[in-house]
């Protein structure tokens, strides 16, 4: 995919949250209980944590009780809806390409499903890369991205659009698909295999200790990987 194309559709997701953010927020109240070990088995007390990509805030309540809980997004509405909701909390607009911390400033760094809206390999190296940076050495990573391929139609539609590519008819890459989601048309989505997201995590520095899938009661699908940050 070509850079400027990329860009274009970073700042597309951004003002497509920014459109749904209250509706968005009101279907991710609270984290699913599916998620739950991923903080269970990760946090340590006194934690340094950033929880890149924190939309409404939802996960707050699961870290800021045991540790030292900072949370952005790109997303000024959901920043403004977080603050509003968790109003003890650190909440700030941030761009996950260019985070503004430090190196090696994090124990733990969330990032639930924000990946798989990271257009072009560049920028979903360059995300991980970030990630890595502002971990401390053996620090973890706690990465999850939709599984698109779970549903028979929307795996369709990225085989199509796979095809569309080889053909020369599409600028996406392949995996990339454009879902109706959330009431909007044409939102951008990188489907990932377990594979695809552990060899980004190992280019990264990420060492990947646990990996899987997340099934969820609502009938999603999630892949999760657990990484931890090497010399």
């Amino acid at each position: 995919m070509k850079e400027e194309l990329a860009k274009k559709i970073i700042e597309d997701v951004k003002r497509k949250y920014d459109v749904v953010s209250e509706r968005f927020s009101n279907s991710r109240i609270g984290s699913w209980a599916e998620l739950d070990f991923l903080f269970n088995k990760y946090l340590e007390k006194d934690d340094k944590v950033l929880d890149v990509g924190c939309g409404n805030g939802r996960f707050y309540n699961k870290i800021a009780p045991k540790a030292d809980y900072l949370g952005i997004d790109s997303s000024e509405k959901l920043i403004e809806i977080a603050k509003r909701s968790y109003p003890k909390g650190r909440f700030a607009v941030a761009d996950v390409l260019n985070l503004p911390f430090e190196n090696n400033r994090f124990d733990l760094v969330y990032a639930i499903g924000i990946l798989h809206h990271i257009p072009s390999k560049k920028f979903r190296q360059k995300t991980l890369d970030e990630i890595s940076r502002v971990l401390r050495l053996k620090g973890t990573a706690v990465i999850t991205v939709w599984d698109i391929w779970e549903k028979t139609a929307r795996r369709k539609m990225v085989v199509k659009e796979a095809i569309y590519n080889v053909l020369g008819l599409s600028q996406l890459d392949i995996g990339d698909v454009l879902l109706n989601w959330q009431g909007e048309d044409q939102f951008y989505f990188h489907s990932f295999s377990l594979n695809s997201l552990t060899k980004l995590c190992k280019k990264s520095k990420l060492k990947p200790v646990q990996f899987g899938k997340i099934s969820s009661k609502k009938g999603g699908t999630n892949v999760f990987v657990v990484a931890v940050k090497q010399s």
